[in-house]
């Protein structure tokens, strides 16, 4: 009866982790869609050649273009304030704010990391998968079920 019990209560663990898992594979797809504000086109100068960002996989090449643009908008605001302008048009590097270039590395950064938390948590849910029992699943695919054809939510 203990071990009955044992059983029970771990395939209760592993439904929880496995709903983690879940939860926070969704959150990743969602880190996925998120759009650009450039055209993702980057150059360290106006004539040099260009960088995807949408493509760039070093996480150092991006953090250089960050650092890149701080010193660039420092620069230029700094000229500014030089030749006492109250008012100037924004700083723009290749045609983008420093801004949007921001936010467009911030985004490919956080697709990069999280391909690499997805592949972990799809590691974690395969082991756990391996330890659902029979009964389990049959209780998940009834639940799916009358999810599908809207009964009432029955818990597990």
């Amino acid at each position: 009866m203990e071990q009955k019990a044992l059983i029970i209560s771990k395939q209760e663990e592993i439904q929880n982790k496995l709903a983690l898992i879940n939860k926070a594979l969704n959150g990743i797809q969602t880190v996925n869609g998120k759009t650009f504000k450039t055209n993702g086109m980057f150059q360290f100068s106006p004539a040099g050649t260009s960088i995807n960002i949408k493509e760039q996989r070093n996480v150092h090449t991006l953090i250089e273009m960050v650092s890149f643009l701080n010193a660039k908008q420092t620069g230029y605001d700094k000229a500014a304030e030089e030749m006492e302008l109250q008012t100037y048009p924004q700083f723009k590097w290749c045609g983008n704010t420093t801004e949007d270039w921001k936010h467009d590395i911030k985004t490919r950064i956080s697709v990069l990391t999280s391909h690499e938390k997805k592949e972990t948590l799809l590691k974690a849910k395969a082991i756990l998968e391996k330890y659902v029992t029979e009964e389990t699943k049959m209780l998940q695919d009834l639940q799916s079920i009358d999810e599908l054809i809207g009964f009432k939510e029955v818990s597990i």
